[in-house]
């Protein structure tokens, strides 16, 4: 999910949104964030700005997801994935090779509008 609109867009909303509609489903899922998301100060949590809320698993490197990923899991979600480093593309084939569906969310471009991390 790319966001040309950057910040205050809505993605963590989205993500949140997806993650309740797969609860619903009885659909396991998971969400992961980078470490350095500290945002209001909750590390295990993802916080959208209009306060909505969601715990997710604060990882350093992104090849911890596929370490942290559980047997049942069925759909994985990954915030502000700009901040991840360049293996996050892998993972993410990974899972999908997998059968795991993945929904991923950050910015594409940076303040520069210059490309930011693997987002591009």
């Amino acid at each position: 999910m790319l966001s040309p609109a950057g910040m205050f867009s809505g993605k963590t909303t989205e993500l949140l949104r997806q993650r309740k509609r797969s609860d619903i489903a009885g659909i396991k899922s998971q969400m992961f964030k980078p470490i350095v998301d500290n945002r209001f100060g909750r590390e295990g949590q993802v916080v959208s700005h209009d306060g909505d809320e969601c715990d997710a698993v604060p990882i350093g490197h992104s090849t911890e997801i596929l370490d942290r990923v559980g047997e049942d899991t069925r759909l994985v979600i990954i915030d502000e994935a700009q901040f991840f480093d360049e293996r996050i593309v892998d993972v993410v084939r990974e899972l999908l090779l997998n059968n795991i569906r993945v929904i991923v969310a950050g910015l594409p471009q940076d303040f520069r509008n210059e490309p930011f991390g693997s987002m591009p």
